[in-house]
């Protein structure tokens, strides 16, 4: 695990916000990577989902949100609606309050079924709402 893992292992704390990324990648030019470098700058416990991977940055990635023993305040999805879809019942069962639904995830099912719950979703990139949250919207 390298250095950043071992901070955001150590700093995994219950009054932190947790996201779940949804999709995660490897590689460093995709805006999923991004999110994860971004949320864990922005200070939040970052869990990466992507049954393919073992390690995202040096923090361990998730098969599914099954998996993760933490609570979730917020998924961020980075993968096509039809692959979505898979993960309706994870989010609705563990109670997470927001889901964000980057470029290209967007679908109707999936906003109807969350929405149907009460769980709140918004269709935008999540790398601008870290940034809000930051306070540092207008930086790039």
């Amino acid at each position: 695990m390298t250095k950043q893992g071992e901070e955001q292992s150590k700093e995994n704390r219950p009054n932190k916000k947790n996201i779940a990324i949804i999709g995660a990648s490897p590689k460093s030019s995709r805006y999923s990577n991004m999110a994860v470098r971004a949320y864990v700058k922005a200070g939040y416990n970052v869990f990466p989902v992507n049954p393919r991977e073992k390690e995202i940055n040096g923090i361990r990635c998730f098969p599914s949100l099954k998996e993760i023993k933490s609570r979730i305040d917020i998924v961020s999805m980075y993968v096509r609606g039809e692959i979505g879809r898979h993960y309706i019942n994870e989010i609705i069962s563990r109670g997470v309050p927001l889901v964000i639904l980057n470029p290209g995830s967007e679908d109707d099912e999936i906003i109807r079924r969350l929405e149907e719950k009460n769980i709140e979703v918004r269709r935008e990139c999540s790398l601008k709402v870290v940034r809000e949250a930051r306070g540092d919207e207008g930086k790039k």
